[in-house]
């Protein structure tokens, strides 16, 4: 969630930044016109998780509407209806009154912004993968395993006797063997991640993009400015009138255009804080990343080394040195049955993890991408079905009353 809150707080720094350029730049312009700047902002923020909508979606309309206004600006005269705004929407690559400036726009946000969506979505679909295992049942063999190993009935002394670490380990690694068949793709999974977070930290930094927003919008009115005229006649012509109405139209106005204001005051944030602002949010996103990086380094080996997590807990198993218990002939340990084959829930999570590193490997080096091989799956459409089977239907395992295995005391070492 901190990751999420941090790129709608960079979205809305992005706006502040704009709109104190703005209001001092562009004065009444601005200020009569500040809802076409706060709806881009507004739909970069709610659309930045939304993987179905492309930038582009955004960009291109705040485009066409600044255009509209732009255009009236400089044509005090022309009345811009429905249909003329239709019509200029499409004339737009074509008249192209911002130049390149919106597909630069676009190029800009898009890699940036994407990267921390992938990520964003990532770890959302990674963490719902990691809450089922929470909820996981276990074989009822397993169960009569686990509920063995916390009860020591040969012991005489009055303290309980945990089981040895040993024991413990043995036991679960053979209960979670579903689970350390996922280590493989789970690494693999961490890997890409990291990855990706080292080029959101480097080549997509979220605040450099944002930070240079601005100025491009700025650069895109400078240039219908520069180039009113020509603009102008040219919408005029395909979209308003014939020639000799425009000429008409041109005499009756004087040939007067609109010409921005500068140097107008305006309440808003001084250039000083601006830039103060940026870099204090520049170094918090490389805080937010690193801290990222390096707990993902730490989560590798997770399904592999569970077993071990587990037994090292506080009461689960005796720690080094203390007196404990052990089995003997390895009966704790839960004997593998046909059907207690790997389960289609935890092919499915395999799958999953797999999907998950082949998107971010694509994203990261491009939809040509083919150096990667999804472990553990065979046809992805096949492999689509395991979601139908997420093990939800199985009933709560019953504990069974523990035998009375041979138990052996082991002293506490030295």
């Amino acid at each position: 969630q901190s990751i999420i809150d941090h790129l709608s707080s960079s979205i809305v720094r992005s706006h502040r930044h704009l709109d104190s350029l703005f209001s001092t730049t562009y004065g009444t312009f601005y200020e009569k016109h500040t809802k076409i700047f706060a709806d881009l902002f507004s739909d970069l923020r709610s659309e930045s998780l939304n993987d179905e909508v492309s930038i582009s979606d955004v960009v291109i309309p705040f485009y066409r509407r600044l255009f509209r206004v732009v255009f009236s600006l400089f044509n005090p005269m022309q009345f811009v209806g429905v249909d003329e705004a239709d019509c200029m929407g499409l004339a737009m690559d074509e008249v192209a009154p911002f130049g390149d400036i919106p597909k630069r726009s676009i190029v800009h946000l898009e890699r940036t912004l994407q990267g921390w969506r992938q990520l964003i979505l990532a770890l959302q679909t990674t963490y719902d993968a990691l809450d089922k295992f929470t909820n996981a049942t276990l074989s009822p063999m397993c169960i009569d395993a686990l509920t063995k190993m916390t009860v020591c009935p040969s012991c005489e002394s009055e303290t309980p006797m945990k089981a040895c670490r040993a024991t413990c380990e043995s036991t679960l690694s053979s209960c979670l063997s579903d689970w350390q068949s996922l280590d493989g793709q789970w690494n693999t999974l961490v890997g890409w991640l990291r990855r990706l977070s080292l080029r959101l930290r480097e080549a997509y930094s979220l605040s450099a993009t944002l930070d240079a927003l601005p100025a491009m919008i700025s650069e895109a009115i400078m240039h219908f400015q520069e180039r009113g005229d020509a603009i102008s006649n040219k919408v005029a012509a395909k979209c308003f009138m014939t020639e000799e109405r425009l000429r008409r139209m041109l005499r009756e106005n004087g040939g007067r255009r609109w010409k921005r204001s500068i140097g107008e005051e305006g309440k808003r944030l001084s250039l000083r804080q601006i830039t103060v602002e940026a870099e204090s949010h520049q170094r918090a996103t490389i805080r937010m990343v690193e801290h990222l990086f390096e707990k993902l380094g730490s989560m590798r080996g997770f399904f592999s080394s569970l077993h071990k997590d587990v037994c090292a807990m506080d009461k689960v198993s005796a720690e080094h040195g203390e007196k404990c218990w052990d089995n003997s002939g390895e009966v704790l340990r839960p004997l593998k049955r046909e059907s207690d084959s790997l389960s289609s829930s935890f092919v499915h999570e395999g799958v999953r993890f797999g999907l998950l590193s082949f998107r971010i490997a694509t994203f990261i080096y491009g939809k040509n991408y083919t150096g990667y091989t999804i472990e553990g799956s065979g046809s992805i459409i096949d492999d689509e079905d395991y979601w139908e089977s997420s093990g939800d239907d199985v009933s709560i395992l019953q504990l069974d009353r523990p035998s009375q295995p041979d138990i052996k005391v082991h002293p506490p070492s030295r």
